[in-house]
């Protein structure tokens, strides 16, 4: 995998980057540069350097706003195919395809934008130890208060997921809000996934939505089981709750055939440069 890691602020004082690597990241300049990552493929990444510590298709550790991320694509990843760990670079044009664990993960302060980006699952690949998201999200691993809070601001994202009876287990949820997180999340599309497809999995979180702090607008839902559009294991604000709010704010159940998510899943930008070989080739 890529691991990239800048000088931009975390909400962890010094950390240390996943996947054995060792380099201490993150700093005070929010615009921070470190380059340019455009047209950049990664094939089977993923590999566990030690139990919980992998290093994944696409790893961001304090990456500044001056950083261009541009057309990058995840392929089989057996972690995640793009992880943030704090910073506020704003990439565009991203594809996950086949990830094994989350497609777009952030933590530790992440404040920047992704736009116009997109991932497609496959049914018959999931991570064996762990649950396989579109979207997963926390402030930090135990869900403490530090700031900045996590606040990703997902833009334009197409999220497909297995769409099948017959998938694997672990396939798990289009959105995971997860541990005192924040969100921003408009004008996309989360389709098909096993186990439900905006959920918020804590208080902290649930807060955030409820008083207008994270916003999910204009976007278009649809859970494997409709039922499951919308879950909610916070005390403050429930499934129905949340339900309520996001067909106020311009948001759509739909029901699209599996023949109309495989339309919507190919990438936005079409120039060619991408492609689909079958796993293994």
């Amino acid at each position: 995998g890529v691991i990239l890691l800048g000088n931009a602020p975390t909400n962890k004082p010094d950390p240390t980057i996943e996947g054995g690597v060792g380099r201490h990241y993150g700093g005070i300049d929010e615009n921070d540069n470190s380059g340019v990552l455009r047209y950049v493929r990664v094939e089977y990444a993923g590999i566990a350097a030690f139990p919980g510590s992998e290093i994944n298709a696409f790893t961001f550790g304090g990456v500044g706003k001056g950083t261009v991320v541009d057309y990058c694509e995840s392929y089989y990843a057996n972690d995640d195919a793009f992880e943030f760990f704090g910073g506020t670079v704003s990439p565009k044009n991203l594809y996950a395809f086949a990830t094994a664990d989350d497609d777009y993960d952030f933590d530790f302060g992440y404040t920047g934008t992704v736009l116009n980006s997109v991932s497609k699952r496959d049914p018959q690949f999931v991570d064996n130890g762990d649950a396989g998201n579109g979207v997963e999200c926390d402030n930090d691993g135990t869900g403490s208060t530090a700031q900045p809070f996590t606040h990703p601001k997902l833009i334009g994202m197409v999220l497909v997921g297995p769409f099948d009876v017959a998938s694997l287990a672990n396939h798990n949820l289009g959105l995971r809000w997860r541990r005192a997180t924040q969100f921003t999340m408009t004008n996309s599309k989360i389709l098909g996934y096993q186990k439900g497809g905006f959920s918020i999995e804590s208080n902290e979180t649930a807060q955030a939505y409820k008083d207008g702090t994270s916003k999910f607008e204009n976007n278009e839902i649809q859970a494997f089981d409709p039922l499951l559009n919308f879950r909610s294991t916070s005390t403050v604000f429930t499934a129905a709750d949340m339900k309520t709010k996001a067909l106020s704010q311009g948001n759509k159940e739909v029901n699209y055939t599996k023949i109309e998510m495989e339309t919507l899943s190919k990438p936005l930008w079409t120039n060619g440069w991408t492609r689909f070989p079958a796993k293994g080739q």
